[in-house]
């Protein structure tokens, strides 16, 4: 869903800016809207899912950082632009690349357990664990499955 919200926010901010119609261009806001939407609230729920209970907290404040810095830095490209079809297109097109996160973001552990994919789940876990150095019992996920 993650990508999907990425591409509809991208795609539909960089064709507004050939829309021919007011009512094309306002469906296109709509649309861009509703993939805006779901890209945030995701994107926050897969960082504080990926660190453990110690970390969520701050990986709260860093990511909320971020998206407070990427607000900030839209004046003065804006400024500097001049021009709000260029700037549309600053803000929209560089969002496709956040697309390829489908090949590099692990499913979310918990949604696979709760959804009986408990074979894919322990297969990320282990993943992790692998490139944490850390040593895992086969009845790991057993015990997460418990729990979810």
């Amino acid at each position: 869903i993650f990508v999907i919200c990425t591409l509809l926010m991208s795609i539909s901010g960089a064709v507004q800016v050939v829309s021919p119609e007011y009512i094309t261009f306002v469906s296109l806001i709509f649309i861009n809207a509703l993939g805006t939407a779901g890209v945030y609230p995701l994107a926050f729920i897969i960082g504080v899912e990926m660190v453990g209970k110690r970390k969520r907290e701050v990986t709260g404040i860093v990511l909320n950082y971020f998206y407070a810095l990427g607000e900030a830095i839209v004046s003065p490209i804006a400024w500097y632009t001049k021009d709000w079809v260029h700037l549309q297109l600053i803000v929209s097109v560089p969002a496709v690349l956040f697309a390829g996160y489908y090949w590099i973001v692990p499913e979310s552990v918990r949604w696979l357990l709760a959804n009986e994919k408990n074979d894919k789940a322990k297969k990320i876990v282990f993943k992790v664990a692998k490139f944490n150095n850390v040593v895992l019992s086969d009845n790991l996920v057993d015990s997460f499955k418990e729990e979810a």
